[in-house]
């Protein structure tokens, strides 16, 4: 990966730097030195610089070392200052003030001036805080941010928007570790990292990846929270993630405080389409609702759902009802439980009680916990949150066909990973059975499991199962 930069000063420096560090923590240069650490991360985009454009990669590499060697003259010069007072503090006492000497001269350690601390190398992703750097040194990170703005502009308008983004991105890199030495160049680092994250949001967003664009836009709003562009694109993405509630409070944001009426209009169409969308989900609860009541499926005691709240609690009872059902049924199959031993070494029964210590499923509460996880970022990837989105558009947004649609994809989807966890199951209904009895049983026993089965329904069915369950 960065084999082709790895002898330049600047990356032979950090990379010398970091495996010093790694050293006095106790751990080995691999194993501290992996992808997800922000200086390998640097040193990928770096690598990625230096290979479509290595001309402006060396000229940042260089403003760098040369602000690492002023910084090493001014710790020289500073501690050569320090160390003259010193000398001149000790003849001074060593004389005296009529330029006798004294019995005994103080040591140098009891001035009350000593050599300041050297200064040590400031490390993307390592340092803490941000790297306050002088208008001289910052002259190179605005050439090339201004640079990767351009190329990334260029890319986006060619429609090359993974380009693009790739380019924003690396404007993202290269600013969200410094500041400026006054108000001025900060405020200019702000901007124009602001503007990345704006710029990468769009991007994402042409290439359907939301929840990328949804982060991009919210940090462009933590750094200026009237962004209506980033405000904009983040509903865009809340509304394709399924984050209705989200998207319609930007889009009202964007309507009480915009003064642009272009702005104003993309608000209020945004706002009325997930309103529709919302709405729809709505009125599928009511009808199920109104079908459920009208088969007797709720207690004879209880009204019938009139208000929204009321269908809304209704659902949640005949949702909770219908678990418990499943799970008793489940605990009951003589294929999941295991049979006891009679007294005189003989199998007798299944065990009566549903939950019994010995009726542990084969696999343990951490596995089912950890498989569970699988699935949820699963389900939260890029391709299957494309998959989803179709998925809800060709059901318009009705919950009884988007089930129809997801049971023909959810096969292919989940079988890889329960194979991994050792599902041998021929047919895939096999599997999710055995899945359900293992997900049933520890979520009836822990917070954790029941909370991870609620997010894989939320995810997958978005807004108009949390208002179900809620």
């Amino acid at each position: 990966m960065i084999a082709p930069v790895v002898r330049e000063p600047m990356v032979h420096r950090l990379l010398h730097s970091f495996m010093k560090d790694s050293q006095k923590s106790g751990s080995t240069f691999a194993d501290s030195f992996q992808p997800s650490t922000p200086i390998y991360q640097l040193m990928q985009t770096y690598a990625e610089e230096f290979k479509t454009n290595p001309d402006h990669a060396r000229q940042i590499a260089k403003q760098w070392t040369e602000s690492m060697g002023r910084a090493a003259e001014e710790t020289v010069k500073a501690a050569e200052t320090a160390s003259a007072k010193t000398k001149e503090v000790d003849r001074t006492q060593a004389e005296g003030a009529d330029g006798s000497p004294l019995e005994e001269a103080p040591s140098a350690e009891t001035t009350d001036e000593p050599a300041p601390p050297q200064r040590e190398e400031w490390v993307p992703g390592l340092s803490k805080g941000k790297r306050k750097l002088s208008p001289h040194e910052l002259v190179g990170h605005f050439q090339l941010g201004e640079e990767m703005k351009a190329s990334g502009r260029a890319a986006y308008e060619k429609g090359e928007f993974e380009m693009a983004l790739t380019r924003y991105t690396q404007g993202v890199e290269l600013l969200n570790w410094v500041e400026g030495t006054n108000d001025e160049d900060t405020q200019r680092v702000q901007e124009m990292l602001g503007l990345f994250h704006r710029n990468r949001a769009q991007a994402a967003l042409k290439v359907d990846n939301w929840h990328e664009a949804h982060k991009a836009a919210s940090e462009a709003l933590s750094i200026d929270e009237t962004d209506e562009k980033a405000r904009y694109r983040r509903a865009k993405a809340a509304y394709s993630l399924g984050r209705m509630e989200g998207a319609l409070e930007d889009y009202r944001w964007i309507l009480a405080n915009s003064k642009d009426k272009a702005s104003i209009d993309a608000a209020r169409s945004g706002y009325a389409e997930t309103l529709k969308a919302q709405q729809k989900d709505r009125e599928n609860v009511k009808k199920l609702m109104g079908q459920a009541a009208s088969k007797g499926l709720f207690s004879e005691e209880r009204p019938k759902p009139g208000t929204e709240e009321e269908i809304v609690a209704e659902a949640a009872a005949l949702e909770k009802r219908r678990a418990e059902k499943e799970r008793r049924e489940r605990a009951a199959e003589p294929s999941y439980l295991p049979v006891e031993k009679k007294a005189g070494g003989g199998e007798g029964d299944a065990p009566s009680t549903p939950y019994s210590a010995s009726a542990e499923p084969r696999l343990s509460l951490e596995e089912t916990t950890t498989l569970l996880t699988e699935l949820r970022d699963l389900y939260k990837s890029d391709d299957f949150e494309k998959q989803l989105r179709e998925i809800r558009k060709a059901a318009d947004y009705d919950q009884r066909r988007i089930l129809i649609r997801l049971r023909k994809v959810m096969p292919e989807t989940q079988t890889p990973v329960l194979r991994k966890w050792g599902f041998v199951q021929e047919e895939y209904a096999e599997m999710k059975k055995d899945l359900d009895r293992i997900v049933g049983f520890w979520s009836a026993r822990d917070e954790t499991v029941r909370g991870l089965s609620k997010d894989l329904m939320a995810t997958v069915m978005g807004d108009f199962w949390g208002e179900e369950a809620s």
